[in-house]
């Protein structure tokens, strides 16, 4: 009889792990939907508009791929990116040296030619520099080849703001040469000193990311030194990961710090630091207006310009980058499809999709394309959550405890008669 009721038990219990599964989604519980166009059948790739990052879910859980006869399909966001190094070499140092007024030179042995290089990274212990190099590869270190010229380096240090911005990589064609020769431009007869150097082959694939114009909200020259700029891309869900200013000024050097806020009021969270500038004198030409930040959706952003004891630099534009985000997907011939988005309660899906979409050939899908935007005429917003009985009904508890304090006196009280 007990194994009966365990049976009977455990299949109720399946069935309703299998209906919850397959309640996820509902149309009446996204808010938008665009209709999906294709060109064919097989492999679509489809890229995410504005209109999506603005409504959906920041972490665009939400999506969701459906046909026409209320099927959810399985996709993937964005191809996996290789970005690493494909190997990293330690050259001995050759020549180490510094020639006042002219350069810091060194050569770079790999000890063999024939290993495929295309990047270096130059470590030093210098700071507050800016440099231009000259790089050439050579296997006999007499016949010289440029890979790069007027290349640059660059250091920020700010110990009193706590500012730190360097940049020393140096990236130049495909290469197989043994020797290497590094020529870093004097300044003000202060060399920079070469460590140690770094060389490998990265991988040149890189995410696609997409230029987005931010217009200036308002700029204000404080007077503690700074100049502060308020910018936003006009929508929110945009995810930002560089910040760049257009600035006719040249010949400046400037801190800045960024901030991010989903409000124009505040609060306002730090989300990168950096360095911007622009040389053009004799002997160094180069410029950084560009800073990186750790990825945000914010609407509004401000930069903090550290400008010290010198004039403000003459803003005259911004704009961001963000990571294009595409989805992936097998369409099938004769159906039609939708994406649907803006719910804030979907959970995160998990498709197989992503186990072997490497053997589909993603690189050959075909493009699909996002319609306007609709609202979904079946989304029903969430109903309020329901409020405890003791907040609607706020004198039931304090009632009942004076009720049950009352019983338990007239209870002592018969106990004592007694």
């Amino acid at each position: 009889m007990r194994k009966k009721i365990l049976l009977s038990f455990l299949v109720l219990w399946s069935f309703t792990i299998v209906s919850f599964a397959d309640a996820d989604f509902t149309p009446s519980g996204w808010q938008y939907k665009k209709s999906i166009e294709l060109t064919n059948s097989g492999l679509e790739q489809l890229s995410l508009d504005q209109q999506v990052f603005q409504h959906a879910r920041p972490d665009l859980a939400d999506l969701r791929i459906v046909t026409n006869d209320g099927q959810e399909v399985a996709y993937i966001i964005n191809l996996p990116v290789d970005q690493h190094a494909l190997g990293t070499l330690f050259p001995r140092l050759l020549n180490n040296s510094y020639l006042p007024g002219k350069f810091t030179s060194v050569v770079l042995d790999l000890g063999e030619s024939g290993k495929i290089t295309n990047s270096l990274l130059i470590r030093t212990h210098s700071e507050n520099f800016r440099r231009n190099v000259t790089l050439c590869g050579s296997n006999t270190t007499t016949d010289w080849q440029v890979l790069r010229d007027k290349a640059y380096v660059y250091d920020y240090t700010d110990v009193v703001g706590r500012l730190k911005a360097q940049n020393t990589r140096i990236n130049f064609p495909e290469s197989a040469f043994r020797y290497y020769k590094l020529e870093v431009a004097d300044e003000n007869n202060v060399g920079v000193a070469v460590d140690s150097v770094e060389i490998t082959q990265e991988s040149q694939l890189e995410a696609e990311k997409a230029n987005q114009p931010l217009s200036i909200v308002s700029t204000a020259n404080t007077n503690d030194r700074t100049t502060e700029i308020i910018m936003s891309p006009g929508i929110s869900g945009l995810p930002l990961s560089e910040v760049s200013l257009q600035s006719d000024s040249v010949n400046f050097n400037r801190g800045v710090i960024v901030f991010a806020s989903t409000n124009l009021s505040g609060p306002w969270a730090q989300v990168g630091t950096g360095y911007i500038f622009r040389y053009q004198t004799p002997l160094f030409t180069g410029e950084n207006l560009t800073v990186s930040i750790n990825e945000t959706r914010s609407q509004f952003i401000k930069m903090v310009i550290y400008n010290q004891d010198n004039p403000a630099i003459n803003i005259l534009g911004a704009s961001a980058l963000f990571q294009k985000q595409s989805l992936y997907f097998q369409a099938e011939f004769g159906k039609t499809y939708a994406l649907y988005y803006g719910n804030q309660l979907a959970r995160q899906p998990n498709y197989d999709l992503s186990t072997y979409l490497q053997y589909l050939e993603p690189n050959k899908a075909m493009s699909a394309a996002l319609a306007a935007e609709a609202t979904n005429v079946q989304y029903q917003p969430p109903k309020p959550p329901v409020k405890p009985l003791t907040e609607r009904q706020p004198l039931l508890l304090p009632g009942a405890m004076i009720l049950c304090a009352g019983l338990l006196l007239f209870m002592v009280y018969r106990f004592l008669k007694k």
